[in-house]
């Protein structure tokens, strides 16, 4: 892959066609395309190389490498731009991940100070009331008390703090509420016309948050996933802004019925 692309940029730059050229020449003409991995690779200590190239293993792991080699191409030839570089120099950018992490932050905490404050709205806090009647599903509140737990009893949060984003898709989605949270949670895909219920985008940003959560060389944000986040977050940003504009709750239309 790496000589295919200094081949092509050789090509580009001096004019010459390697398809009609002994495979020496060729050799010559990209020599010094090679040479600042030649000099990192004798420069460096065996732990450098290893912490600049060890990549996961499966159909990811070749292309990560590959780019890896692009990016001491490039850091001396400026204008080296094999096909996929630019996207993968995209996804490594440190200002544009560290966007994405506020910004998922930002959707989850939004998320869940949303749904609570709609339930204090109508069932009020005395006794945690927003939480006890808000919450209908008792598997979400065991999963949400067990994990409290984890927690030293003088440091514990309120309840809702320890809901996961999948348990508070349960909670918005079941049908005696959703008529109040559809107007700020009801967003179809990119490109979709939508479905009955739009949520699939909760279970995307789950996944999207382990990135953070869960560092690791092999977990990182593609391009896409950054166009995601912004779409969702500022989507997810305006709705909530109109109904906290709009203020108070339409109740009229809410279901009797807890099920979803």
């Amino acid at each position: 892959m790496l000589f295919g692309s200094l081949v092509k940029y050789w090509e580009g730059n001096t004019a010459s066609n390697a398809r009609e050229m002994e495979i020496g020449e060729v050799l010559m003409g990209i020599d010094e395309y090679v040479k600042p991995i030649r000099d990192f690779l004798e420069s460096s200590t065996p732990t450098q190389i290893k912490d600049e190239f060890q990549v996961q293993f499966g159909s990811g792991g070749p292309p990560e490498y590959y780019f890896r080699l692009c990016k001491l191409v490039k850091a001396k030839y400026a204008d080296f731009e094999p096909d996929g570089m630019a996207d993968w120099e995209a996804e490594q950018s440190e200002d544009r991940i560290k966007h994405a992490d506020i910004k998922l932050k930002d959707i989850v905490s939004d998320m869940r100070d949303h749904i609570f404050s709609v339930f204090r709205t109508l069932y009020g806090s005395e006794k945690e009331a927003y939480w006890e009647k808000g919450i209908t599903d008792k598997t979400v509140k065991i999963a949400a008390y067990n994990r409290s737990l984890d927690t030293d009893l003088e440091d514990r949060l309120p309840p809702e703090t320890y809901l996961e984003v999948l348990e508070m898709k349960k909670v918005v989605e079941a049908k005696a509420v959703w008529p109040l949270f559809k107007p700020v949670f009801n967003i179809p895909e990119p490109g979709e016309k939508g479905q009955a219920k739009n949520l699939k985008w909760m279970e995307r940003i789950n996944e999207l948050r382990r990135i953070p959560a869960h560092p690791a060389k092999e977990r990182k944000y593609k391009v896409e996933d950054f166009e995601y986040i912004d779409f969702i977050h500022d989507e997810f940003t305006k709705r909530l802004l109109t109904a906290m504009e709009t203020k108070g709750l339409d109740v009229s239309a809410m279901s009797g019925d807890d099920d979803d």
